[in-house]
């Protein structure tokens, strides 16, 4: 499968989100701040694509590792949307300018 995921990249208008992986532990931070699995997600909204995703966990969130990320997994040129993904700012300017 993650053969089959590399052969293609998302496209158009795609959604970049951040999201965690994990019950609630008792203690712990919510948010950025947490200790569990970090996942980072983007969605295609193309009609070409529509509903295609694709997901890789990660140690952290980071400015490089998001920017491997889009690099990796979404065409140059397309749209990235986020909900304010602390980095993606950034990145989307410098990526599809």
């Amino acid at each position: 499968m993650g053969e089959r995921d590399a052969m293609y990249k998302l496209n158009d208008i795609v959604e970049l989100d951040e999201t965690y992986y994990g019950g609630a532990v008792e203690g712990d931070k919510r948010g950025r701040g947490t200790s569990k699995m970090k996942v980072l997600v983007a969605l295609s909204l193309s009609s070409k694509l529509m509903g295609f995703v694709k997901m890789k966990i990660v140690d952290r969130i980071d400015i490089d590792i998001v920017k491997e990320f889009i690099q990796n997994g979404i065409e140059k040129g397309s749209k990235i949307i986020t909900d304010g993904l602390w980095i993606g700012s950034k990145i989307t300017w410098h990526y599809n300018s």
